[in-house]
Formats: structure tokens, sequence, C-alpha cells
């Protein structure tokens, strides 16, 4: 799955940071956006821990995707629900 915008992207240097808790890429008073620099830390955490792997592909003045692998496990019980 991937979700992507187009706003102000991030520059190459901090994309790996976005993953740290309480990190901002701008951690200024007066910036634009506002936000905790939770909410990608938590995501990683959920996600890894279910197997699962979390990556973003950004460019200043672009934008950003957000591209999320889930595992599908497929048991005999979850099949027959399915159907």
């Amino acid at each position: 799955m991937s979700i992507g915008d187009n706003v102000i992207g991030i520059p190459e240097e901090k994309i790996e940071s976005v993953f740290d808790d309480f990190y901002q890429v701008d951690g200024s008073l007066t910036r634009t956006y506002g936000g905790a620099g939770i909410g990608l830390f938590i995501s990683k955490k959920i996600i890894i821990n279910h197997g699962a792997d979390i990556w973003l592909e950004s460019k200043t003045e672009t934008g950003t995707i957000v591209h999320v692998i889930l595992p599908v496990n497929y048991s005999k019980k979850a099949a027959s629900v399915i159907k």
C-alpha cells in the first residue's frame, strides 16, 4: 500500500529521522505545519511488530510517498471465513 502527497517533501538526509520519536523536519517555533513528531514513530513500531515493513520516498518541494508492505497469512480457518 502506498499513500502520497504533493506538499513540501522531506530532504533526503532527513528521511530516516522521521521515524524517530518526537522528530520534526522543521522543529522551529514558527513552522507552518504542526504535529508532535510521534505519528510515524508509532506507525513504524506497530507495522514492524506485525512483521511488516514501512519506508518512504520524498523529494523536497515535490511530495512524499509512504509505502507499507503487510504480510498475508492464509490459514485453513481464515480461508473458510473468506469463502
